[in-house]
């Protein structure tokens, strides 16, 4: 027969490490965690954690071309590389929005928000990668 302390010890560290990939989304799939709410909270620290990177690049690429329109202001017949890079941005959200939330989103179910955030995440994160290749090298 076992010993209860051992039993109670060894629920102690599996729910230790589940807490502590809930909390840690980098370390894998939240899909992959044992209950809906450890889930929904894995999929919104990713989301949050990939939207603020997303927002800081964004920031980054804006001040790159605003420095850009300044030293080479564009011909009358083009937009600057401001309103370009903002136009491409709301057109990128557009298109996120219509991925993530109409076609992963649709539909219902318990696991529903945290394929909406993993979509939303995803996408983040590809942007990001994006953006950080110079929008004049694209």
């Amino acid at each position: 027969m076992r010993h209860p302390a051992s039993f109670m010890l060894t629920a102690c560290l599996l729910m230790a490490s589940c807490l502590a990939r809930a909390e840690d989304p980098s370390s894998g799939n939240c899909g992959d965690l044992p209950t809906g709410s450890e889930q929904k909270q894995c999929a919104e620290i990713q989301y949050r954690k990939t939207a603020d990177e997303l927002k800081e690049v964004f920031g980054r690429v804006l001040e790159r071309a605003s420095k850009a329109d300044i030293r080479n202001p564009p011909s009358t017949n083009e937009k600057s590389w401001t309103v370009a890079v903002t136009e491409s941005q709301r057109a990128w959200e557009t298109y996120r929005d219509a991925e993530c939330r109409g076609i992963v989103g649709r539909g219902g179910g318990s696991g529903r928000l945290v394929w909406v955030l993993g979509c939303l995440a995803e996408k983040a994160k590809a942007r990001t990668k994006e953006l950080n290749v110079p929008y004049d090298q694209r």
